[in-house]
């Protein structure tokens, strides 16, 4: 029986008289498998044909999942409606809120999670690393389920300068379109988005 098994290995290539021989291993054995080709060049063309067709015609798919698996988020905070407020706005324009700070993290909540209505709301959460220098922000697994909208990014620090003249001592006393035309002059881009009516 053991001159059977060395027989057997010898005849394999797996041992060649106690030890492996590894180079003759791969050269004696076919690993690879052949496998035939059914399909004719012609079939082949018109399957790419078909599809290049219906690639043209079709509109592009607003798609927010492939959107929202970016990792590299950063915000910039613009002020709020209310005194000393914060609106974090990523670099996808859209917009946080913050909820709370725990230890070194803050974190931030989706504009929709402010909302009554069930089918508008949106769950997501980012955090961002209170010590951390650059303004990187973490969005939490799930991501939107809504599209960004276009956030003016200047008439929020024209209505915030606006706003503090207005409560500042001796302003009670100008117009409230004087104080107006005052702060359009350092902020003139925000003009566009914020008139006085």
């Amino acid at each position: 029986m053991e001159n059977c098994n060395e027989d057997v290995l010898n005849d394999h290539t797996y041992a060649d008289i106690g030890q492996i021989a590894v180079d003759r291993h791969i050269v004696d054995h076919n690993y690879y498998i052949a496998i035939e080709d059914n399909c004719s060049d012609s079939e082949l063309d018109e399957v790419i044909e078909e599809n290049d067709e219906n690639d043209e015609n079709e509109e592009p798919i607003d798609n927010y999942e492939a959107e929202n698996l970016q990792r590299n988020r950063t915000y910039t905070i613009i002020p709020g409606v209310h005194n000393n407020s914060k609106i974090y706005i990523d670099n996808f324009n859209y917009k946080y809120y913050k909820k709370s700070v725990v230890r070194n993290k803050m974190y931030l909540i989706c504009e929709k999670q402010r909302t009554k209505k069930a089918e508008q709301y949106c769950a997501t959460t980012a955090i961002i690393n209170i010590n951390n220098q650059g303004n990187h922000l973490d969005l939490q697994p799930g991501g939107h389920n809504h599209g960004a909208v276009e956030v003016d990014m200047d008439m929020p620090f024209l209505r915030q300068a606006v706003g503090k003249r207005s409560i500042a001592i001796g302003a009670m006393s100008l117009p409230i379109r004087q104080i107006y035309n005052e702060k359009i002059i350092s902020h003139p881009r925000g003009s566009w988005g914020y008139t006085f009516q």
